[in-house]
């Protein structure tokens, strides 16, 4: 019989978990991204990532989620809040953005990354975001359907820093 991980919320003790698993997870996006390519690592990010989530725990602007099973951490998700100013109705607006949503390998088909999301969504609702948005693999698509979210044509993204080019190789 298979057992539902445990879905908790990440505080800064956590802060080494979550970095962990972002960095699997970008490692492996990189891989689908450059296939025959060796990946780059995202291991020059882990310092600083670790001290963004530093500030921004604490303060509400990140809120994550853990994964686990029998002790071992196998999923995460987070989610960015941000005000913006009023559009629909009068008054700021706190919205989400959605990142980092990733189940190890071994623990796909359970229903986490779902239980991860619905987590989110409680949160978000909780703390009167009125929108969130994400973007989605091809995988995570079926989830976020099932949710409620809804595909929105009508962005568009400019890259204002582009990616370090990969270092040059050694010479002899």
């Amino acid at each position: 019989m298979l057992r539902m991980a445990t879905i908790r919320r990440a505080g800064p003790p956590e802060i080494p978990l979550l970095v962990s698993l972002r960095s699997e997870f970008l490692t492996e996006l990189r891989q689908r991204a450059h296939v025959g390519a060796p990946a780059m690592s995202p291991v020059n990010l882990e310092a600083s990532t670790a001290e963004y989530l530093a500030r921004a725990i604490p303060s509400g602007q990140y809120a994550g989620w853990l994964a686990e099973e029998a002790g071992v951490a196998v999923g995460m998700a987070g989610c960015l809040f941000f005000e913006r100013p009023p559009m629909e109705r009068p008054g700021a607006a706190l919205e989400g953005r959605v990142v980092n949503v990733y189940t190890r390998p071994a623990w796909r088909g359970r229903g986490i990354g779902q239980a991860l999301m619905r987590e989110v969504v409680a949160h978000a609702r909780s703390v009167g975001a009125r929108r969130l948005r994400l973007g989605a693999t091809t995988e995570g698509r079926r989830i976020y359907d099932l949710l409620g979210f809804l595909p929105v044509a009508n962005e568009m993204e400019l890259r204002l820093i582009l990616p370090d080019p990969p270092p040059p190789p050694p010479t002899s």
